[in-house]
């Protein structure tokens, strides 16, 4: 299929006293989308569907950004925004398409209408003399909502394959969270470091949307001695009960994971070789991640031997 695009763009910032920025960015795109007459739009026959039609949209985006700094240690920005998203060749276009991730067959949607989100986003950031931290929190509303569910009573064609899905739009979907990261120095030395990161999403009938991770949180101490830097990692994801049956997604148990990593850099004239040794999964849980295809588990117990040249 063909694909053409044509668009403008328009950036201002905008300079207030008491040290605040607003950033306006706005985009308008023309899409025009066909499939050319083939062996492939013959296809797509026996659903009665010609795919050789023109389907044209016109996509609007605005974002707004107000940026306010606080002294000078702390910033804080909120951004409001609208965006519209086309359907993809795949969505529109596919035809059986095999999808490892959920082990379905895939057919596309001529008549799938483009996706309007409407996000909001703020992010409070604050810098100190031995610690630095941000907060970021953000909600996003899309309506028509590119929804896939399995059709009934058509057989995949892919070998192994669960079986046909295709595409629809649903009314909305929702997704808010949050993200928080601390950077810590608590001697000339040694540094603490700390991330965590939470989704909550669902569609519009409250059912949970696919490949939505869990809870997570990550650990870090590093300490720092001449040329030498040692690292010990923490990383927690909670358990995940919050699953998309339509798409085949599976509950995932919550896991901690221990991490070792030693470093020394040597320098050679204006350049830096720096070698590095590491001990992953330390108590070898037997783990995997929430997006990880075919629920297979990852590596145990291993270790890592690097060399970096950096110039």
């Amino acid at each position: 299929n063909y694909l053409n695009d044509i668009g403008i763009a328009l950036n201002q910032a905008f300079n207030f006293k008491y040290k605040q920025q607003l950033n306006i960015n706005a985009r308008l795109d023309f899409y025009n989308q066909y499939a050319s007459k083939g062996i492939g739009s013959k296809q797509w026959k026996v659903y009665n569907t010609d795919i050789t039609n023109t389907k044209n949209d016109l996509l609007k985006n605005i974002n707004l950004a107000y940026n306010k700094r606080f002294k000078e240690t702390i910033t804080a920005q909120l951004s409001i925004g609208y965006g519209e998203r086309i359907p993809t060749s795949n969505e529109r276009y596919g035809f059986y398409l095999y999808n490892r991730q959920d082990q379905f067959d895939y057919i596309g949607n001529i008549k799938l209408k483009p996706e309007q989100s409407y996000q909001m986003e703020l992010v409070f950031r604050q810098q100190l003399k031995k610690i630095e931290y941000s907060v970021n929190v953000f909600s996003h509303h899309i309506k028509n909502y590119i929804y896939s569910y399995q059709l009934i009573g058509y057989s995949q064609m892919t070998i192994g394959a669960y079986g046909l899905k295709t595409y629809k739009n649903i009314d909305f979907a929702v997704s808010r969270g949050f993200e928080t990261n601390v950077k810590c120095s608590l001697t000339d030395k040694i540094t603490y470091i700390l991330g965590t990161k939470y989704i909550y999403a669902h569609t519009s009938t409250g059912t949970p949307l696919p490949l939505i991770p869990p809870f997570k949180l990550q650990h870090t101490l590093r300490y720092k001695y001449k040329q030498f830097l040692f690292q010990f990692e923490h990383d927690y994801a909670s358990t995940q009960k919050r699953i998309n049956v339509d798409y085949g997604d599976k509950v995932t148990s919550y896991f901690n994971l221990y991490n070792f990593r030693a470093s020394r850099n040597f320098k050679i004239k204006s350049t830096v070789l720096q070698a590095t040794i590491a001990c992953e999964n330390i108590l070898d849980n037997n783990y995997r991640e929430h997006l990880d295809i075919g629920g297979v588990p990852r590596f145990g117990r291993n270790f890592l031997i690097n060399l970096s040249y950096i110039f």
